[in-house]
């Protein structure tokens, strides 16, 4: 058995970080705990060496963890104007109907889309067919984008639920009958939900694949159970959260850390430059 102690903790859930960080270096070790206090033991041979490994492992913990600040002081705000944008955008053009300015420029109809208004996958994630789709939409969209803003910075979630949005949206488009048509961001929501489950699937601690999948598993329960009723569009939501799952498994396996403050509000701000540049060309469009 085990016999040099190198760590000794009463936090249970950073003794599980160091056994997972030993684990993965495939080091014989044993926890034990004596009147509240775990013990972290491993051979005598062993224990140097272990000791600069978990030092290691707590500088780069720490490193990330400073990174990140910044985007965890500037997130919150971030979740709240594009839940208000929703609601505001809704309150000044109104419900959408078949034969309304809004719906005839902006939805995104699968012919339009294919004959090249790519305008479109823009101008229909920000239109809802009454107050209950627009508010429904805000309100899971103020859920999920949240800690999303939180994890990576609220210009960057932002940005990301965008892309993946109306990637959704032009690939649902693309696959549907010409005379498919859709509205409302529901499919950017399931694409945050997505990006967050993807996000929290790449985890700086040590896990097995199981462990971290298990986001992305929490992702499909919700889509099961919010976005898959008949009066649903399940295809764009499923396009959405797929697309999400993606660019966040990407996104947190190639940056390493959250992006500069002024990256991050310049993400925010070309977003919404992207949002009013496609309006202004679906109004001006015959």
């Amino acid at each position: 058995m085990p016999g040099a102690i190198v760590r000794t903790t009463r936090d249970e859930g950073v003794l599980r970080e160091w056994c997972l960080v030993l684990t993965a270096a495939d080091i014989r070790h044993v926890a034990q705990a004596t009147g509240g206090v775990h013990a972290l033991s491993v051979d005598a041979v062993d224990a140097t060496r272990v000791v600069a490994m978990l030092s290691s492992y707590d500088d780069e913990r720490h490193r990330r963890a400073r990174a990140r600040v910044p985007a965890l002081n500037r997130s919150a705000n971030a979740a709240w104007m594009v839940a208000s944008a929703i609601l505001v955008g809704h309150m000044v053009v109104g419900d959408v109907v078949m034969d309304s300015v809004s719906f005839t420029r902006g939805a995104a109809r699968a012919s339009a889309i294919r004959d090249g208004e790519l305008w479109r996958i823009a101008t229909a994630l920000t239109l809802h067919s009454d107050a209950m789709h627009a508010i429904s939409n805000a309100v899971a969209g103020l859920l999920f984008l949240t800690p999303l803003c939180q994890r990576i910075g609220g210009g960057t979630a932002i940005a990301l639920t965008a892309l993946c949005g109306m990637a959704a949206t032009l690939v649902n488009a693309w696959v549907r009958s010409g005379g498919y048509v859709g509205i409302g961001a529901s499919t950017a929501v399931f694409a945050a939900l997505g990006l967050l489950a993807g996000v929290h699937g790449v985890r700086e601690i040590p896990e097995p694949l199981w462990r971290r999948m298990r986001p992305i598993g929490a992702a499909v329960a919700i889509l099961a159970m919010l976005g898959a009723s008949p009066q649903t569009d399940v295809a764009a939501h499923i396009l959405g959260l797929v697309a999400g799952i993606g660019a966040g498994l990407a996104f947190a396996a190639t940056v390493d850390v959250a992006v500069s403050e002024r990256l991050d509000r310049a993400l925010g701000l070309a977003t919404a430059a992207v949002f009013v540049a496609a309006w202004v060309i679906a109004l001006q469009t015959p």
